[in-house]
Order: C-alpha cells, then sequence, then structure tokens
C-alpha cells in the first residue's frame, strides 16, 4: 500500500476495515466506492481529514484513490457503555477514536486479484502479542474478483471495539452484512505491514502465534 502520492503519518492504530460497493462499469473499466474505518486510540496523533487507498492487481499493477473523511466518533468503546460487559465505560481505561473515509477508484479491467489496501504507522504501543508494537506499519486490505461479474463487499455492522475480561467467558458475535446473499465464512488473519503488492506478515511475541494470538 504505501504507493501512495500522499504519505500520512499516525500512532496508535488499533484495527480498520475497508468496504468496497460497485457503482457502474464503462469501456471495460469499473467504478467502486470505497469506505475505510480505522480504530485508532485517542491518546495518539490525529488522523489527517484525507487520505489514500491502492488497489492492485498482477494483471493491470496498481490504482490509486483519494478518501476524505465522512464521519469521527470519539469516546469509550465507540462511545456505547454496553460494548463492555464487565466494565463500566468510565473506568475502561481505553478511549477508542473511528474515523470513516469514503472515495472512489476506477478499475481498469477485471481481474481474480484485485486487492484494495491501506497502510501508515504506527501501531497502539499499549499491543502485547507483537515485537515493538509502536514500530510496526499497519496494513489492512480486502480482496475483490471481478472475472465473473462486479462484486460488493460484506459490511461489519458491529464495530470492532470489545472488552474481554480475565475469567469471563465471552461470546463476541461479528455480524456482517452481505449485500449480494453470497454465502460467509470467517477466519483469523496474519497481522501485516507492506505494501499493496509485498505484503509480510509481523512476527509475534514468543508464547504467541497465528493459532494462538492471546492467552486463553
Amino acid at each position: 500500500t504505501i504507493l501512495y502520492s500522499v504519505s500520512i503519518q499516525a500512532s496508535h492504530n488499533a484495527g480498520g476495515e475497508i468496504h468496497y460497493e460497485y457503482i457502474s462499469s464503462s469501456g471495460g473499466t469499473h467504478k467502486y466506492k470505497i469506505t475505510l474505518r480505522l480504530y485508532r486510540d485517542n491518546t495518539g496523533i490525529l488522523l489527517p481529514s484525507s487520505t489514500n487507498i491502492t488497489a492492485c492487481s498482477a494483471s493491470y499493477g496498481s490504482v490509486n484513490a483519494s478518501l476524505n473523511e465522512v464521519g469521527s466518533t470519539g469516546g469509550i468503546g465507540i462511545a456505547t457503555p454496553s460494548y463492555f460487559d464487565c466494565v463500566s465505560s468510565s473506568n475502561a481505561g481505553l478511549a477508542i477514536n473511528v474515523v470513516t473515509y469514503d472515495g472512489e477508484i476506477t478499475l481498469p479491467g477485471n481481474a481474480p486479484d484485485w486487492t484494495f489496501t491501506f497502510q501508515t504507522c504506527c501501531r497502539n504501543p499499549a499491543v502485547t502479542n507483537i515485537i515493538n508494537p509502536s514500530s510496526q506499519g499497519f496494513l489492512i486490505e480486502a480482496h475483490l474478483n471481478n472475472m465473473y461479474g462486479q462484486n460488493n463487499s460484506p459490511i461489519f455492522i458491529t464495530e470492532g471495539v470489545r472488552a474481554f475480561c480475565i475469567g469471563n467467558t465471552f461470546n463476541w458475535q461479528h455480524s456482517t452484512i452481505e449485500p449480494d446473499g453470497d454465502s460467509l465464512f470467517y477466519r483469523m488473519s496474519n497481522i501485516k505491514d507492506g505494501s499493496c503488492s509485498s505484503v509480510i506478515n509481523i512476527p509475534f511475541v514468543a508464547g504467541k502465534s497465528y493459532n494462538q494470538p492471546i492467552t486463553t
């Protein structure tokens, strides 16, 4: 992803998601609306009012697009105390700011391996399961195969902020809507950095791994 024409720096990034929505086609090209949502610890450097996203494919190379901020929410657990089942919002010790961006990107053709990516630096130093989190880059991505028709990505309808309390069983329903009615499955992912065409996996600290990212 760091194929952007504009470089941004933030800190204390905690998570994010990318959604894409098909708009129209013309002359073999395809226009999509991109929505980027970023989660960051309020104690870090503020995110900018605009940013960039990259789409890449082995068949077409990279395409960049600019996104503008359309909404920002600050507060504890997205200012919703009910997100915390075992602590109150006033003493949760974590203030999460959510910033949403959107914009349009035009893909030059169909490919089985389109990847939309966003990359910046740096991660929240409070993270404990990766090496040197405050020095690690932050990359998120979404994938599209439009060889057999244009498509829309699933949309998360639950915010990605939760408090898990030690010793308590917790069941998190990370719900989504699938606009096209496609089947869905979930899997864990490696923690990523790099660029749209060269993604790397950030190493875990000793005792943690892809299959065991947290203590249970």
